[in-house]
């Protein structure tokens, strides 16, 4: 430990030293947020090999991701490199299981490919889509196929036998019978080839060890000693592989937090590491509680919050950290006055890449981004999947929009006529086909039923709707679209049909309106679509750069800010909307260490933000942020920011609510004729009376 201290400049505190000096037999290191836990793995590595004369070939190193994998070995050679020459296996399971794999069909002298990140006929998404196609009559689109997915890894990773597949809360149709056809499919399509996707890496590998003696004994004696990172985020499959390598010495060395568990989807839960004794009879259980990351009113929060969770280990989190400023908990009125908000924090205030905005989900991202966009505020989008633009609810939108600028139009007609009423069927269409583009669509069809009088007015009715919709502003027109025109109703069935999310069109809906407030014209609203998703395609190259942080919860996990935004703080955003459905324990647990975990990202400064309408609904605050106003001091509660009532006349250049206008921004201000001029998101400016707003509390200052 002098020599460390001496050469590296680290202090271990005892905890730590004990488990570094570990050196035989099962250990379990339960490793609270900021504690220091690569630190910790990599002097234990350094420990086996300077002390004891291990055999760097007979170390292996499993964590999470490959991003893991590579920043432990850069530490590890940026701390040793000068003392150990020979390379250490930093590895992911997958990785690792993908050798056991390549090694078994090598020896049988039979071929494989992995099909996961292929393109083409053969890649894992378009062999899904052409299975799914011969039970859906719909196209499916990539959020179905990403769902489908994760649904089969699940059936892998938490070894469910086939018939509990029917079981599983996904909202899937057919999934037995589509994963039957994907595993056929994978055996047989390419024979003598076999298809593998990342997860039959791990299936395949745990089969293969579990029958092949020889192969599996190979393992146990290369690996002597096997340490893992994140083991809260690792599957029953992926700790069966584990146990069988680690066999018969058990020189285990598990780094991980119950606390932190958030990967239930993948088939990861606590309760692997909170049964770590009785899989290993007389393994050590180390509790790592120094957190060397944050603030004491950071620590102090987060330390009494998780506690409400009963499945997991009692200890303390702590820090000798100094104090710095309250948790701040921020009530909004909406999401547009939340943006202001956060706009406001982030002009002018330095190093951006020292701030993070996390949310729970993607769609929080949207609205967000196209206001930072246009207050100039760089920003940094870490792992985000941009589907958004792609997204058929974003192209039936503008096919409505299409269609009111060209209503002869056949064709576009053809891909939104299953979302109008009334009905128009297969046959209207070839008949509209066969006549040309020579007359209006929905006058024609309402000639053609002339004999059927109400269907007759139904098309001219819609045509007129369509004729109305040409006028409107952008953000008018959506919302003319989800209620006069019903498309919310059809959006509804068809999700209830197919088994899509339904609380995600909304989302998506709400998010079109928000981008197309204040634009003048239906192709500015295509054009600030079509540059929306440029700018964020390049915002994930911003990395390193002075710009701020977006990431979800789950993506945001093992990184640190000094200051922490968590925005959308909601029942049905977080905890989720299905979680509070299933109303079960380990659900609801899992949310809150999710929120644990956003949380415990902050080192200095963190604020908690909620709304009290989110996309155009009343809602209520997250019962996460209750538990978190029930632990904080009155002291602390008063130092929440809340949207202030007027008692001053605003200046120019500060942000206001108006209850009918929304969010604005004073332009001037003239006491002698006692009004305000106020310039609104929808585009409009206004002079406002002062006194009547005062006296009518209509305005607040933000």
């Amino acid at each position: 430990m002098a020599w460390v201290k001496k050469e590296t400049g680290i202090s271990l505190n005892s905890s730590q030293q004990q488990a570094v000096l570990h050196k035989d037999g099962p250990l379990l290191l339960l490793a609270t947020p900021g504690a220091g836990k690569t630190t910790v793995l990599n002097l234990r590595i350094a420990y086996l090999l300077l002390e004891h004369q291990a055999d760097p070939r007979q170390i292996l190193a499993l964590t999470f991701s490959r991003a893991a994998a590579r920043d432990m070995e850069a530490r590890f050679l940026n701390l040793f490199g000068r003392w150990i020459r020979q390379p250490i296996r930093f590895s992911t399971i997958h990785s690792f299981a993908y050798q056991v794999v390549a090694n078994y069909f090598r020896r049988r002298q039979r071929p494989f490919k992995v099909i996961e990140n292929e393109t083409g006929f053969n890649s894992k998404s378009a062999v899904l889509k052409s299975i799914c196609q011969r039970f859906y009559a719909a196209v499916v689109s990539e959020e179905k196929l990403e769902e489908l997915a994760n649904a089969i890894g699940y059936v892998k990773n938490a070894m469910l036998p086939l018939a509990d597949i029917d079981k599983l809360d996904f909202k899937i149709n057919h999934l037995k019978e589509i994963y039957l056809a994907y595993e056929q499919y994978k055996k047989t399509s390419n024979a003598p080839t076999v298809l593998l996707d990342f997860d039959d890496m791990l299936t395949l590998a745990h089969d293969i060890l579990e029958k092949e003696t020889g192969l599996l004994a190979f393992y146990q004696n290369q690996y002597r000693y096997i340490m893992t990172d994140e083991s809260q985020d690792t599957s029953l499959i992926q700790h069966k592989i584990i146990e069988k390598i680690a066999r018969p010495h058990d020189n285990l060395f598990m780094v991980g937090d119950e606390d932190q568990a958030i990967y239930g989807f993948r088939g990861a839960a606590p309760r692997y590491l909170l049964e770590f004794k009785q899989t290993y009879p007389g393994a050590k259980v180390i509790a790592m509680t120094e957190n060397f990351r944050s603030s004491q009113e950071i620590v102090n929060l987060t330390n009494r919050f998780i506690k409400a969770n009963q499945k997991r280990y009692a200890k303390e989190m702590f820090t000798r950290n100094a104090g710095h400023k309250p948790v701040h908990v921020c009530k909004f009125k909406h999401e547009g006055e939340q943006w202001e908000y956060l706009v406001r924090q982030l002009s002018g205030a330095g190093d951006l890449s020292q701030k993070a905005i996390i949310y729970r989900n993607n769609a929080s991202a949207i609205g967000l981004i196209n206001k930072l966009e246009q207050r100039g505020i760089p920003f940094y989008l870490r792992d985000f999947k941009n589907r958004f633009f792609n997204h058929w609810v974003v192209e039936d939108v503008l096919n409505f929009l299409r269609f009111s600028y060209n209503d002869k139009s056949t064709a576009v007609l053809e891909r939104i006529h299953t979302k109008l009423n009334p009905f128009i069927s297969k046959d209207d269409l070839t008949f509209l086909k066969g006549l040309g583009e020579t007359g209006i669509c929905l006058t024609v069809l309402a000639e053609r039923y002339a004999g059927d009088s109400k269907k007759a007015r139904g098309f001219l009715k819609l045509q007129k709707y369509f004729n109305q919709l040409n006028k409107l502003s952008p953000q008018w027109a959506i919302r003319f679209i989800r209620q006069e025109m019903k498309y919310e109703e059809s959006a509804e069935r068809i999700c209830n049909n197919l088994g899509y999310s339904f609380d995600n069109v909304k989302s998506i809906l709400a998010n079109l309106e928000h981008i197309a407030g204040g634009l003048p014209g239906h192709q500015e609203f295509a054009g600030r679509l079509k540059e929306l998703e440029k700018i964020m395609a390049e915002a994930q190259n911003n990395r390193g750069r002075n710009a701020v942080t977006l990431t979800t919860m789950h993506s945001a996990k093992g990184l640190e800010f000094q200051r922490v935004y968590l925005i959308d703080l909601v029942e049905g955003v977080i905890p989720g909307a299905e979680s509070i459905k299933k109303g079960n324990q380990d659900s609801l647990e899992e949310e809150r260490r999710l929120f644990y975990v956003g949380m415990t990202r902050a080192a200095r400064e963190l604020f908690l933000l909620t709304v009290e309408n989110y996309q155009q609904e009343q809602v209520q605050e997250s019962r996460f942020v209750k538990e978190v106003r029930q632990i904080l001091q009155p002291a602390d509660r008063a130092a929440a920011t809340q949207a202030q009532p007027v008692s001053k006349p605003p200046a120019a250049g500060m942000f206001v609510d108006h209850k009918k206008f929304g969010v604005g921004k004073v332009l001037s201000v003239n006491m002698g004729k006692d009004t305000l001029r106020v310039g609104f998101e929808n585009g409009q400016v206004k002079d406002l009376l002062y006194s009547v707003c005062v006296e009518n509390n209509l305005i607040r200052i933000l």
